[in-house]
């Protein structure tokens, strides 16, 4: 995907509620998988009887040539790229809750839910994170990882974190 790839067991990123591999980490996917990916989505959406997801929703989809075990295209913005933070921390209360449950799931890596192209700060995605982490986060989960593919959003996150002190490597 555009720039470093970061090796995890489940990925969790936001769409928009069209499921439309477009922007960020949806077009990355769309990039190096194909359409296969898109086109399972858009199968996924028909299932429901709908034509647009609702804000909040979580959609397991992967094809076999994904590395992850498990992918969440997460809803967290709606059509005018609002984000609501409570929207975010029950989507990754949800997505972390299912790697859990799987037992096989060490590593998790997220985009900053909400941020890129949503009206959510870098800031209140940390303290998010930060919370449901601590809450749920178990010996199952090793690794959490927060990914992002600009400078200044990378300097943001970790100005954010580092009011956490030791909970949050950066690299």
């Amino acid at each position: 995907m555009s720039g470093a790839y970061v090796e995890a067991d489940a990925l969790i990123y936001s769409t928009n509620i069209d499921l439309r591999l477009s922007g960020g980490v949806g077009a990355a996917l769309l990039e190096k998988y194909g359409t296969e990916i898109q086109d399972k989505l858009f199968n996924t959406i028909d299932d429901t009887g709908r034509q647009i997801a609702k804000v909040g929703e979580v959609f397991e989809c992967s094809i076999s040539t994904m590395p992850w075990e498990i992918v969440f295209h997460t809803v967290a913005t709606n059509n005018i790229y609002e984000t609501k933070a409570e929207t975010v921390r029950d989507i990754l209360d949800y997505c972390l809750n299912i790697c859990i449950e799987n037992g096989n799931i060490k590593s998790v890596v997220t985009s900053a839910l909400g941020c890129g192209w949503g009206d959510l700060s870098h800031s209140e995605f940390i303290d998010i994170s930060n919370l449901v982490t601590k809450e749920i986060v178990t010996d199952t989960i090793i690794d959490f990882t927060v990914c992002c593919d600009n400078q200044n959003f990378y300097k943001q996150l970790c100005q954010s974190a580092s009011k956490y002190k030791n909970d949050w490597e950066f690299g």
